[in-house]
């Protein structure tokens, strides 16, 4: 019904919309009876529906260019369920573009246009979308060239809330960089916040960091978080390439197979309750979907394997009411198939949420090129064949980490004095570098790259027997992080009390003497500061020498064919490279390396 209400006395100075209404402006007495249609009936108005907002998760993607339309599929699948009763909300926790050729070649760029069509709201910085350094093939210029290139080009912001211009508090001035931002999705407001891992200035070559700061991100989302819920934010969500571990997903609350010493638990217990409600977390290749402190934390191993989903139900506002969030499930990581090799054609398409799911033809074809543009350096034969699997390991000695040591000893032999031994005397290779083993069977240089897939340059350090020593000792005292292998030299260690004693011996038996002038082969990561390798150590200036336009892993080619073409190591039996004759769990290059700190 139409309500009337009664206005007494009214002059014409009450407004221009009961004026237009009385005509006073012509100076006409205002009616005494006024009808309003719109006003509200005796009954209740209808509150809006509660909807569903499904926050899906992706982190460590590593260029898994071939998982894209698959993944895709799984989007799309969703999209088409409950049409207006369920939006998606997409975030990225980081390490978008390194580690497969197919990214790499185009630094990234086909990953950006997949995720502009998947529909990304927001991506975190990790550390590794700092390894193309400078557009193209260039090794000056603007050290984060390449990533700016890419976060430009993304219809999405990048979200970095702890990353600062050097000596500043202030954001670096980059096209689509930010600390956080407010979207709204039926009348909800939801705050995003990004955090990069503080430890990325220890794992970063540290020329592609100059000018930049990582800060400490618990005041920070302590302060953006609280920042956005004074802007109105109903619901705030941290997508961050800071991780955890945990290894069952059956309850939520339960955190008993979690590790909580990792960064992401850490943070979180810190935190004040009730100013985050998820954690889209990254970086370990772990996974997590548990509550930690009243937070939704979730990861999903990495390269695509699978993906992250917390659903929150939530109210708009109405009716004078603020929206609110109603309800939050943690689903376990969803894995896309079985089959974790990242390969499309070796996953089946299979039912998710009760619907089939088939890799989206669009994206199939936005990434074909970039397919086709790696096929033939995937393929590249090597020209030798290895006997059985190399195995990696990344914090415990492995076959594959003596194999890139003794790779990376001959390729700065080659490099730095075309093949003479004076190149180099020792190398060493970290563990964090080795992502994949090698296959058994004809070697390729995909397969290479995918065990070693960093653009890194071979170099080398000159340095004293003693220096050289101390960088094992100190390694060999830290309790996590990638294990060095070595080549060119034995290392034995006895322990006085928690202080190593590190003894060097070169093939043969000669040792070591602290005053012998080394040349120490490895990736010019490590060379210039990497994984702290050279920490507390005083090198002289001009004591590291970098290959300006030769790859590590292009020598470790080279070094391969040359094996395949008749050369002799003790690799190699009957021509084919052997992991039986490069790691011997007896006898270990490094002794009391299966255990760290050796000294405790």
């Amino acid at each position: 019904m139409r309500r009337a209400f009664w206005v007494w006395g009214l002059g014409c100075s009450v407004g221009l919309a009961l004026t237009a209404v009385s005509g006073c402006g012509g100076g006409q007495a205002l009616p005494k009876r006024v009808l309003d249609s719109k006003a509200p009936s005796n009954v209740a108005p209808t509150p809006p529906a509660p909807f569903q907002l499904s926050v899906i998760g992706t982190n460590d993607m590593h260029g898994a260019v071939e998982r894209l339309p698959l993944f895709a599929g799984y989007v799309d699948s969703l999209r088409e369920q409950e049409r207006g009763n369920r939006e998606l909300l997409l975030l990225d926790a980081g390490d978008i573009f390194q580690g497969s050729l197919e990214s790499n070649l185009g630094e990234g760029d086909v990953m950006i246009q997949a995720m502009n069509r998947l529909g990304y709201r927001a991506a975190a910085v990790g550390n590794h979308e700092f390894d193309f350094g400078p557009v193209g093939e260039a090794r000056t210029g603007d050290p984060q060239g390449a990533l700016r290139a890419r976060i430009a080009e993304a219809d999405f912001p990048f979200l970095a809330a702890n990353l600062f211009s050097k000596g500043t508090r202030q954001l670096p001035e980059w096209k689509n960089l930010e600390a956080s931002t407010l979207i709204e999705v039926h009348g909800v407001k939801i705050g995003l916040v990004g955090l990069s891992t503080p430890e990325t200035p220890n794992i970063v070559l540290p020329a592609y960091l100059e000018g930049l700061d990582f800060q400490d991100p618990l005041p920070i989302v302590t302060e953006q978080a609280a920042r956005l819920r004074g802007q109105g934010a109903d619901v705030v969500i941290v997508t961050a390439h800071i991780g955890g571990s945990c290894t069952r997903f059956e309850h939520a609350q339960d955190l008993s197979s979690c590790d909580m010493s990792q960064e992401a638990m850490e943070l979180l217990q810190k935190l004040e309750p009730g100013l985050v409600d998820v954690f889209i977390g990254g970086h370990t290749h772990k996974a997590v979907a548990h509550e930690v402190n009243g937070v939704a934390l979730v990861e999903s191993f990495s390269k695509l394997e699978a993906f992250s989903r917390v659903d929150l139900t939530l109210q708009p506002p109405g009716n004078g009411e603020p929206a609110r969030l109603l309800d939050r499930q943690i689903l376990p990581p969803q894995r896309m198939c079985d089959d974790a090799s990242g390969l499309l054609e070796s996953c089946k398409a299979d039912e998710y949420a009760g619907r089939r799911v088939t890799p989206a033809s669009d994206v199939q074809a936005m990434i074909q090129p970039a397919l086709a543009r790696a096929k033939s350096k995937r393929e590249q034969p090597l020209g030798i064949e290895v006997r059985a699997e190399v195995t990696r390991g990344y914090d415990k000695p492995s076959a594959l980490g003596n194999l890139f040591a003794d790779l990376t000893l001959l390729g700065a032999r080659q490099v730095f004095a075309s093949g003479r031994p004076e190149g180099a005397d020792v190398a060493v290779a970290n563990g964090g570098g080795l992502r994949a083993n090698l296959p058994a069977g004809p070697l390729t240089y995909g397969s290479l790259f995918n065990a070693m897939p960093f653009d890194n340059l071979i170099a080398r350090v000159r340095l004293t027997g003693a220096q050289l020593a101390q960088v094992i000792a100190s390694h060999m005292q830290r309790s996590g992080g990638g294990i060095l292998s070595v080549a060119g030299v034995d290392v034995s260690i006895s322990c006085h009390g928690d202080t190593p004693e590190v003894q060097l011996r070169r093939p043969g038996g000669k040792l070591v003497r602290d005053e012998d002038v080394l040349w120490l082969a490895l990736s010019d990561y490590l060379a210039t500061g990497g994984d702290g390798l050279f920490k507390g150590v005083q090198l002289a200036k001009d004591a590291v020498e970098i290959s300006p336009d030769v790859m590590l892993r292009d020598a470790m080619a080279d070094a391969l064919g040359a094996w395949g073409k008749g050369g002799k190591a003790p690799a190699l039996s009957n021509g084919r490279l052997d992991p039986s004759k490069l790691f011997d769990p007896k006898r270990l290059r490094i002794q009391r390396a299966e255990r760290r700190p050796v000294c405790p």
